[in-house]
């Protein structure tokens, strides 16, 4: 191995020395190959370039997309704080806002959790889905998606809840946040006539979402 390296080296020398000394006895021979080299340097260059965006392109390009990035953001803003919206927009809401919701009608946001079941399969060790094995519960959801229809008053509005059955109701938004503080009641005597209601399960936190809706439904609906 060591000789083939050695003969490979020695020839190259010999390829080298011939070249320079043709060189020496044919200037314009040389002129020519170093010219080659050049123009086949300015043509790489030259591709190089125009695969590379310009600085002014790259700053182009930068400048429009936070153009848009800028645009996107005031448009979905303006969404948000629309006194009527055409569509559906996601707001934040707690356990406050998800409690007024559950005793005043009798509505359950809550979103589903699924973990997925798998079983080791014994000949390969791969591990298999298996569906009867997965496992499904309901957390609280932190999120609401509904729909202004009209401004009724200050930080006030009446909504579709889109996700439960297009049902009316009115929520409290602060013009200018995500986030939806509570709910109340669509008729004005929902306090009066339902106040021990009101007093015993809000705020109370003994009770779950879906026992604050069962307490709904056997209170009022028919009262």
């Amino acid at each position: 191995m060591i000789d083939f390296i050695f003969y490979a080296f020695v020839l190259y020398i010999a390829i080298l020395f011939l070249r320079d000394l043709y060189f020496v006895l044919n200037p314009s021979a040389k002129k020519r190959f170093l010219e080659s080299i050049q123009k086949e340097k300015e043509r790489k260059d030259a591709l190089a370039q125009q695969a590379r965006p310009s600085f002014k392109e790259e700053e182009r390009e930068r400048l429009d997309r936070e153009e848009r990035r800028t645009q996107n953001e005031l448009d979905r803003i303006m969404i948000r704080d629309a006194d009527q919206q055409s569509d559906p927009y996601t707001y934040e809401i707690g356990q406050h806002a998800n409690e007024a919701l559950a005793i005043r009608y009798g509505i359950v946001n809550q979103e589903k959790k699924l973990k997925e079941g798998y079983v080791r399969l014994p000949a390969s060790g791969r591990l298999s889905r298996q569906p009867l094995k997965d496992k499904i519960w309901y957390e609280n959801s932190n999120t609401i998606r509904l729909k202004k229809t009209r401004k009724v008053k200050d930080d006030m509005y009446e909504v579709i809840l889109v996700d439960y059955g297009n049902r009316t109701a009115k929520a409290i938004i602060e013009k200018g946040t995500e986030y939806v503080k509570t709910f109340y009641p669509l008729n004005e005597d929902w306090f009066e006539r339902h106040a021990q209601l009101e007093m015993v399960l809000k705020g109370n936190g003994a009770f779950t979402l879906k026992e604050l809706a069962k307490f709904h439904i056997d209170k009022t609906v028919g009262v």
